[in-house]
């Protein structure tokens, strides 16, 4: 039986080379400059018998493909399984096209070194490892809204006052015995869109200031490894709000930093105040759960949409990469396989969720958690191992919007989830969840 817990990590830089596309952006924006490099941090934690690696990056998705592929030569050059590495994202929407399905021009020779890179951080946090308290703590900000706001019977991305959100600033400190710190992870759970949009310029928006602040307050407790995890953040974004209090502010560089050092201020102190969760030992479950879509468009549908939408880039794309799909394999797909990863550390839960999911539904798994093991730590997070469209609460359709009725779209799927998938989704997570209980 394992009765201690290590620690080690490693950051590495992955900022895209001059002139490579962006994941986010119009098709001919090309690199010109950087604003903020863009990072990935990977902190490994073993019990002495089993191992995990959590890995954050600066991008806007993930996608199976770099997912696997990253796994693959992570577990060649350690032995750590590759079921046993989290890999989130922190959804910065001015960082490097890397996800197979969209239409970005993918830099072939980046992506190959990202997977180089992000398995060599995996490697090095695996070489450093040294033993560890694991500390737990939240401090609530000011900083995240809800941006679904009903206007004229619809749903749109603007401010909304009244709805749901979570504002906490989440930190995970793990501390040699002499009181220095090994590595930071903290989580927020809002969009990092604060940064001005269709600008050519990488920029790692309110998370990298974020990071910088962290890093800036630990420096004399070790240097730690700061590393960011981005939560369900489907429905919820940072709070930069334009004149009038309607509609949000795109941000210069130096706005955002403002934000961001404010994020970061609170990170720094949920790690100095968190409080002692037990680190050991460790338990990993991985399933794909068949998800369901609606009822995919005909194959006249989809012609009539795309004679419909003729100046309209992202519609031309869509119907055309459904209808070549219906070509080649004779229909669409009607469901979707959703990675589900939940990491138990002794007292702490981290579940990845593979897709933009609503805030609502990362609070019901981690309440359903927390009832189960009073005086824990639950994290859920989103676009982690995958980033397969939003998945929307039930009550969301009957709002419309963009979410649950055209982001699907944007991701190549061919039909939104169905509404009961919400529901679906947490009862997996925590069927899942149990298994490790």
């Amino acid at each position: 039986m394992a009765d201690s817990l290590l620690a080690g990590g490693a950051k590495v830089a992955i900022t895209p080379p001059m002139g490579s596309a962006f994941q986010s952006s119009r098709a001919d924006l090309r690199v010109e400059s950087v604003y903020h490099d863009l990072y990935a941090t990977a902190v490994v934690l073993s019990d002495g018998e089993q191992k995990v690696a959590i890995v954050g990056l600066d991008v806007l998705g993930l996608d199976a493909p770099l997912v696997n592929a990253v796994r693959a030569r992570a577990e060649q050059q350690t032995g750590i399984p590759g079921a046993h590495v989290l890999i989130n994202a922190s959804h910065s929407h001015f960082g490097p096209a890397i996800l197979q399905a969209l239409p970005d021009e993918i830099d072939q020779g980046y992506y190959r070194s990202l997977v180089q890179s992000l398995a060599d951080a995996v490697t090095r946090a695996d070489a450093a490892l040294e033993p560890v308290a694991m500390r737990a703590g939240d401090a609530e900000g000011t900083f995240a809204i809800n941006r679904r706001r009903m206007e004229n019977g619809e749903a749109q991305l603007a401010p909304n006052y009244d709805g749901i959100v979570d504002q906490r600033i989440r930190a995970l400190r793990f501390e040699r015995l002499d009181g220095t710190v090994v590595a930071i992870l903290f989580s927020a759970a809002f969009h990092p869109t604060g940064y001005a949009y269709r600008m050519p310029v990488v920029n790692g928006d309110y998370v990298a200031a974020a990071r910088m602040e962290v890093e800036r307050q630990f420096t004399d407790q070790g240097a730690p490894t700061v590393g960011f995890l981005q939560g369900c953040a489907g429905n919820q974004r940072v709070r930069v709000i334009a004149p009038g209090g309607t509609r949000f502010h795109p941000c210069s560089g130096e706005e955002i930093d403002t934000h961001g050092r404010g994020v970061g201020a609170l990170a720094a102190r949920a790690a100095r105040e968190a409080t002692m969760v037990v680190g050991y030992p460790i338990g990993v479950a991985h399933e794909l759960v068949s998800l369901p879509l609606m009822q995919p468009p005909t194959a006249a549908e989809l012609e009539d949409m795309r004679a419909k939408a003729k100046t309209d880039n992202y519609m031309q794309l869509w119907t055309g990469s459904m209808l070549e799909s219906l070509r080649n394999d004779g229909s669409l797909p009607t469901s979707v396989d959703f990675p589900i990863q939940v990491l138990r550390i002794g007292g702490l839960w981290m579940v990845g969720l593979g897709a933009e999911v609503f805030l609502e539904i990362g609070l019901q798994i981690e309440e359903a958690l927390m009832a189960d093991n009073v005086g824990q730590a639950a994290w859920t997070l989103g676009y982690s191992n995958d980033t397969i469209g939003y998945v929307c609460t039930e009550a969301s359709y009957a709002e419309r919007g963009y979410e649950p009725t055209r982001s699907h779209k944007f991701y190549h799927l061919p039909a939104p989830y169905q509404p009961q998938t919400e529901h679906l989704l947490v009862s997996e997570a925590i069927r899942i969840a149990q298994s490790l209980a």
